[in-house]
């Protein structure tokens, strides 16, 4: 067997170890930007709940049309803005399993130019082993004549 198609296989590995690796990496940043997200949504949940709370506290001690209305409008803009969150995490998770499967397909491409090459060099090894075996038996039929001649 030549090196040529041994030399192929190690550059298609190559590439495809890159390609995974590019793709764990676009992984990983997207799992970043999930957590952050999240961190977000909860900051704007715990806002808007403090907020409630704030509005049951002024309501309590009264407050004018004018108040009340502020307050119902900024609640509504919390409520948006958490929903917005959602959409954006739900967003998120779909591009993150979209990712990870073309991760995992990386790899697998990866792992079966790995696998093409171990069969290659087993076989090279058996050819190898083969060519060895024909030598020493045609050494041994040449040392046996040899001896019957002498």
């Amino acid at each position: 067997m030549t090196s040529k198609p041994n030399t192929s296989l190690q550059l298609l590995i190559e590439l495809a170890t890159q390609a995974t690796e590019a793709a764990a990496l676009r992984l990983g940043e997207l799992n970043q930007k999930l957590a952050q997200e999240q961190d977000k949504l909860a900051m704007l949940q715990s806002f808007h709940a403090d907020y409630l709370q704030r509005l049951q506290g002024q309501l309590q001690r009264g407050l004018s049309p004018r108040e009340y209305q502020n307050y119902q409008a900024f609640v509504g803009k919390l409520e948006t803005a958490i929903s917005g969150q959602q959409d954006l995490q739900k967003q998120l998770q779909a591009q993150i399993g979209a990712q990870r499967l073309n991760w995992q397909e990386c790899q697998k491409k990866q792992l079966s130019y790995e696998v093409l090459v171990a069969r290659q060099e087993k076989a090279e090894q058996q050819h190898q082993r083969k060519k060895e075996q024909q030598q020493l038996d045609e050494f041994a039929a040449r040392a046996a004549r040899l001896r019957t001649a002498s």
